[in-house]
């Protein structure tokens, strides 16, 4: 009816007596059409393992499209080569990650990165879902992820912020749509450690002096540009003779309660000046 010519297949469907060979069978000798072109792909693997509706083990494709915007998915299928398996665990950060992937690939695109991988900017272009692709700023999902948690946050406003300039038309609808998925990805996949909380009353204990005098002094440069920020931590460490993974993991235990958390800077930028301010200071 459709004149198709190249109909492909999972392998499973290969076995002798298997349908495609049924099929195949049926084409030729009962509706006298040729074969169509075959060929046997992979499995879509969750975790390893093999999707298996009668064992519980899977996702359903609706499942996967929600947490998933479209042209996401099909880069996650794109970049596999032919014929190997794609192993899919949406848990932990997966999807922050392939998110951060699929940046990573746009700027091979637009040439402002180089990778060896000859493959990248084809697999970027076959990846996308209305046309060729337009260059824009994105911005990174687990920070969008954590500016959906901070109910004081304006989004718009913070996001120009961390990009240093207003956002075009084409970015804020690309801001919105992450942000939606970031909110699913939250609701329905993120783990605990993803969830960020602003403590109520921060913990100095175990917080030395220098590091104390640290957080203060930074307390003073607010004002200034996220890379200026950036160079004056770095002074800022030398200066009282500790290093900066002291001053970012105290940083965060101020404000979240754990030793980690998203990118310092664009973090503290995006909080209420005055708090992040009395905070630093442990007033």
């Amino acid at each position: 009816m459709y004149k198709v010519t190249i109909e492909g297949a999972g392998k499973d469907h290969y076995a002798a007596g298997g349908s495609r060979e049924v099929a195949s069978t049926i084409s030729e000798e009962i509706f006298k059409y040729p074969n169509p072109y075959n060929f046997p792909y992979e499995f879509f693997l969750l975790g390893g393992k093999k999707m298996s509706t009668s064992k519980g083990v899977g996702v359903s494709a609706r499942q996967i499209s929600e947490a998933l915007p479209a042209e996401i998915l099909r880069f996650l299928i794109a970049r596999y080569k032919p014929r190997s398996a794609i192993d899919f665990n949406p848990d932990g950060d997966t999807i922050p990650r392939l998110f951060d992937d699929w940046d990573k690939f746009a700027a091979v695109y637009f040439g402002k990165e180089q990778v060896r991988d000859p493959d990248v900017p084809r697999i970027f272009a076959l990846s996308q879902i209305a046309g060729k692709p337009k260059e824009h700023f994105s911005v990174p999902f687990s920070f969008i992820a954590f500016l959906v948690q901070v109910p004081s946050v304006d989004l718009l406003e913070a996001v120009e912020k961390y990009k240093g300039s207003a956002l075009n038309d084409e970015e804020k609808k690309e801001l919105e749509h992450r942000a939606d998925y970031a909110k699913i990805w939250l609701e329905k996949i993120a783990g605990e450690e993803a969830k960020i909380r602003i403590v109520d009353k921060p913990d100095w204990e175990g917080i030395n002096e220098k590091t104390k005098k640290a957080l203060a002094e930074f307390a003073e440069c607010l004002t200034l540009s996220e890379v200026a920020q950036g160079e004056k931590i770095r002074l800022i460490c030398t200066e009282n003779g500790i290093t900066i993974q002291d001053f970012f993991k105290a940083a965060y235990l101020i404000f979240i309660g754990r030793e980690k958390g998203p990118k310092l800077v664009p973090f503290l930028n995006a909080l209420d000046k005055k708090m992040v301010e009395k905070r630093l200071k442990g007033e």
